[in-house]
């Protein structure tokens, strides 16, 4: 018996047409199986389309055609619309700020980030590594295209920019280090607090009052901090004059220096007592503030030297 195959070819949509076979007995089970399996094996039955990539029909929209041809961009998944974003920025998977970023269409028609010289500064890049020429905005920097080997990559469902640059084009900074243009002066204001107390007892027909004011105040200008501790205290009864006093604790300015990570302090101050008792003073005092410091350098570590071979992720 004269066995007939026709397998039809696939449809221009890539959907695969069922394998015709015609002429083949009934008795022959495993020949049917052997060429429906082959049919399922052509190319066209593999054809899908990527999950990150989309079409959109333009046809079906009104408008003009710049309008329909700007849709081509939404054919790829994760693409922003021009405009400013508050967003996460990352660089090398390290949290630099939350910023409002504006994304800019070149002439490309590709939408970039636009980032602002002073805060690729900030985050330990190089100012050699930022490449601007004479026409290039002075407040837009594309790191894909001006920064050599560096890219950017936003994810626009949970607003995080990510920042790839080579280690060799940063800063070197000790972990947990932060930049003296992060540090903030705090606001201009002026405090006071108190602690009170008042006592009265009434024993054998005489009358006791004590009376206690405790203040605290100060005065924050800049990087200026005005402090004054004083008391009050009154006693009185019934067979002797009222006694009461104002004292003076402790008057002094203080000023952090963050050049040099220490505290300056003129007026009444005390030791840290870390080898003798603390000491009471009044004089002009400049000590290492550990708050400016560093978690990584504020123990006691061996310093470990080395070089990556492998180029970094």
């Amino acid at each position: 018996m004269q066995t007939k195959i026709i397998i039809s070819p696939p449809h221009s949509d890539g959907r695969q047409r069922s394998a015709i076979v015609r002429g083949i007995s009934t008795h022959a089970p495993r020949l049917r199986r052997l060429i429906l399996g082959l049919g399922l094996l052509t190319p066209s039955a593999f054809a899908t389309t990527p999950d990150h990539q989309f079409e959109f029909d333009d046809s079906m929209l009104v408008g003009s055609a710049k309008t329909q041809k700007s849709l081509t961009r939404f054919n790829q998944a994760n693409t922003v619309e021009p405009g400013a974003y508050q967003v996460d920025v990352f660089i090398n998977d390290h949290f630099l700020a939350r910023e409002s970023v504006v994304f800019a269409a070149g002439e490309d028609g590709e939408v970039s980030a636009c980032l602002a010289p002073d805060m690729l500064l900030t985050a330990g890049i190089l100012s050699d590594a930022i490449k601007m020429s004479a026409g290039d905005a002075a407040s837009c920097v594309n790191v894909d295209k001006q920064v050599e080997g560096a890219s950017s990559q936003f994810d626009f469902a949970r607003l995080r920019l990510d920042l790839r640059v080579p280690q060799a084009l940063m800063k070197r900074e000790v972990r947990g280090a932060v930049s003296v243009g992060q540090l903030s002066a705090g606001e201009t204001v002026a405090f006071t607090s108190y602690d009170t107390n008042y006592y009265r007892t009434k024993a054998s027909g005489y009358t006791t009052e004590s009376t206690y004011l405790g203040l605290n105040s100060g005065v924050n200008l800049g990087l200026w901090q005005f402090r004054q501790q004083s008391s009050y205290t009154r006693y009185a009864s019934d067979n002797s004059p009222d006694n009461s006093q104002w004292r003076s604790i402790r008057t002094f300015v203080q000023r952090p220096i963050p050049a040099i990570g220490s505290q300056l302090t003129l007026g009444d101050s005390f030791t840290s007592g870390s080898l003798f008792s603390s000491l009471g003073f009044r004089g002009v005092q400049l000590e290492t503030d550990d708050r400016m410091v560093p978690e990584s350098q504020r123990g006691y570590a061996p310093t470990i030297r080395g070089s990556l071979r492998p180029p970094p992720k």
